[in-house]
C-alpha cells in the first residue's frame, strides 16, 4: 500500500507544522483502515470456508493497490477450488437421480485432477456394476420364464398322466369285473358239468338196466319160441 507521507519542507510556522502532522495522521488513518478492511475480508473468507460456504467472495473493489490484488487472488483461489467441487457435486447429484451419463469435464490439475479422476472412476464402476446387475437380472428373468414354461409342461404332463392312470384304473376295474363274472361263469359251468356228468352216469345205469331187461325179454322170447 503506497502511502503519501510527503510533508513538504520544514517550516518554522506553527500552522504549517500542524498541517503537516494532520497530513501524516490522515495517511496513517487511511493505511490503518485499509489494513482493517483487508483483515475483515480475510477473516470473513476463512470463516465462510470453514463453514463450507465456498461460494462467498470478498468485494475486491473496496481495496486499493496491492490489497486489491491480494483479495482478488484469494477470490480466484477459492474459484479454482470451488469450481471442480461444484462440478463433482453436480455429477454426483445426477448420479443420485439415476443418471449415470455425466462426468466431470473441467481441466483440473494436481489434487483437483485426482478428485476429477476419482469421481469419474467411481461413476464408471457404478455404471459397469449396474450393467452387470441388469444382465444378471435379464438372465434370471429368462431362466424364470423357462422354468415357468417347464413347470407348465410338467403340470400338463402330470394331468395327462393322471388322466391315463384314471383310464387304466377304469380298465382294471372293468377287467376285475369281467374276471369276477368269468369266475362266476366258470363255477356255473363246472356245476353244470358236474350235473351233466351225474345225469350221464344215471343215464348209463338206466341203459344198462334196460339192456339187461331186453336180454331177459329176448331169452324169454327164445324160450317161448322153443316151446
Amino acid at each position: 500500500l503506497a502511502v503519501d507521507l510527503d510533508v513538504g519542507e520544514p517550516d518554522s510556522d506553527t500552522g504549517a507544522t500542524h498541517a503537516q502532522f494532520a497530513k501524516i495522521t490522515n495517511a496513517l488513518g487511511r493505511s490503518v483502515e485499509a489494513i482493517r478492511m483487508l483483515v475483515d475480508d480475510a477473516t470473513m473468507l476463512s470463516g465462510a470456508a470453514v463453514e463450507g460456504r465456498l461460494s462467498v467472495r470478498a468485494e475486491a473493489s473496496r481495496h486499493q493497490g496491492d490489497f486489491r490484488k491480494i483479495v482478488k487472488g484469494v477470490n480466484d483461489t477459492l474459484d479454482a477450488v470451488i469450481n471442480p467441487v461444484n462440478e463433482a457435486a453436480q455429477v454426483l447429484e445426477k448420479v443420485a437421480a439415476r443418471d449415470l451419463t455425466p462426468r466431470v469435464q473441467g481441466d483440473y490439475k494436481g489434487d483437483l485432477g485426482r478428485i476429477k479422476a476419482a469421481v469419474n472412476q467411481a461413476v464408471d464402476n457404478l455404471d459397469k456394476a449396474l450393467s452387470q446387475v441388469n444382465q444378471a437380472t435379464e438372465q434370471v428373468s429368462s431362466a424364470s420364464q423357462q422354468i415357468s414354461a417347464g413347470s407348465q409342461s410338467l403340470a400338463q404332463g402330470a394331468n395327462e398322466q393322471a388322466s391315463s392312470l384314471e383310464e387304466v384304473s377304469s380298465s382294471l376295474e372293468e377287467m376285475a369285473s369281467m374276471t369276477r363274472r368269468n369266475a362266476e361263469n366258470a363255477l356255473l359251468a363246472r356245476n353244470l358239468a358236474s350235473e351233466a356228468d351225474g345225469n350221464a352216469g344215471a343215464g348209463a345205469e338206466a341203459m344198462s338196466r334196460m339192456n339187461t331187461a331186453i336180454a331177459k325179454i329176448k331169452d324169454g322170447s327164445d324160450q317161448t319160441a322153443k316151446i
